[in-house]
């Protein structure tokens, strides 16, 4: 005995093989905007912890990273310029690097491997500089918010790869 479907049954089961395929690229689509839902929650709170945990004066100098530094290497660099003996400062430094790992995975996810450049070079005569580590805390943690507020903005290009 052979099963032979009726030319409407095959041509209705024919037809939906294309969806398939499109109900798939929905499951990735939602899978990124979860990963995005996910990075924001992360980013607001860490913003609001930082706040809590600092007063930022208006007259505090604050470091300016150079426009060629990629973005995902904001948090991991301002987060080897905080120092440890500031006051909550490693459950903030443990917040940043859990979100560096999302935006990172974010990025691999859609970007081929990426090299990590060289400290610019006045960000490493602040690591050497170890008497200001209170100011340089400070500052860091304005280069952390600022990029936070950034990345809340343009989570949209989370998925997009920059050169």
């Amino acid at each position: 005995m052979h099963l032979v479907l009726p030319p409407l049954s095959l041509l209705l089961l024919l037809s939906l093989l294309p969806l398939q395929s499109q109900m798939r690229t929905v499951s990735l689509l939602t899978e990124a905007d979860r990963m995005k839902g996910r990075v924001e929650k992360m980013a607001k709170q860490l913003v609001r912890k930082i706040n809590d945990t600092i007063s930022v004066r208006k007259n505090t100098f604050y470091i300016q990273l150079s426009k060629s530094l990629r973005e995902f290497q904001y948090l991991n660099i301002s987060s080897g310029l905080i120092s440890n003996n500031f006051y909550h400062a490693l459950n903030l430094k443990e917040e940043m690097a859990s979100l560096s790992g999302f935006v990172d995975q974010a990025k691999q996810c859609h970007c081929s491997s990426r090299s990590m450049k060289e400290v610019p070079r006045e960000l490493r005569k602040l690591q050497e500089r170890k008497h200001f580590f209170h100011s340089i805390t400070l500052s860091a943690f304005h280069l952390v918010k600022e990029y936070l507020k950034k990345l809340q903005t343009n989570l949209g290009q989370l998925d997009k790869c920059t050169e």
